[in-house]
């Protein structure tokens, strides 16, 4: 279905006069005279399947994508080895990508899409992106190690409460070794 999503965003392109692969002049002349193909596609779309706005431009924007930069993972969609769930989490995980990148992380991820669930394919995705983009990592890594902190709350009555902020692994072992504290002293 997205192939023809996909398919009937160049027809109403080339319907309107709009080259699809774009000559920058001519989509910056077209977008003066108060249309985008896509848009266009969106509302039909929207009103084909009875479906909002926002389901029809998921459906577009996929649909581009698999198309164009992800070619791997739309051949995968459309022979039915994985569906619809897993084909937008690596069109949403491949987003901020240049289309080379993209298509780096689609050949890579081509061989484990079939096997992993959505929230799997989303994991493989960041990875790779990760792989990608490691000045980015580091960056993200120094700014989330900077947010690291504790505080205490006063509750009354001689009560406080900890709050944490730090990473999965070291928050998980604190909260383990203050359970174990806390059920020595009073009990389970």
């Amino acid at each position: 279905m997205l192939g023809l999503v996909a398919d009937l965003v160049d027809e109403t392109a080339a319907a309107l006069g709009v080259p699809v692969d774009g000559d920058p002049v001519e989509l910056a002349r077209f977008g003066r005279l108060g249309g985008d193909p896509a848009e266009a596609v969106v509302t039909e779309i929207a009103l084909a399947l009875r479906v909002g706005v926002a389901g029809a431009r998921r459906l577009v924007t996929d649909a581009l994508a698999l198309t164009t930069v992800l070619p791997e993972t739309g051949a995968a969609l459309s022979a039915g080895t994985i569906c619809p769930a897993q084909a937008h989490a690596v069109v949403t995980g491949t987003a901020g990508l240049t289309p080379e990148q993209a298509r780096w992380v689609d050949t890579h991820l081509a061989d484990d899409l079939p096997r992993l669930d959505p929230p799997g394919v989303k994991r493989k995705v960041r990875a790779l992106v990760a792989r990608l983009e490691v000045d980015a990592t580091n960056r993200r890594v120094r700014y989330e190690t900077c947010r690291r902190r504790v505080l205490v709350q006063p509750l009354g009555d001689g009560a406080a409460e900890l709050v944490a902020t730090g990473p999965v692994a070291d928050i998980t072992a604190l909260f383990h070794r203050l359970t174990t504290w806390a059920t020595t002293r009073t009990g389970p």
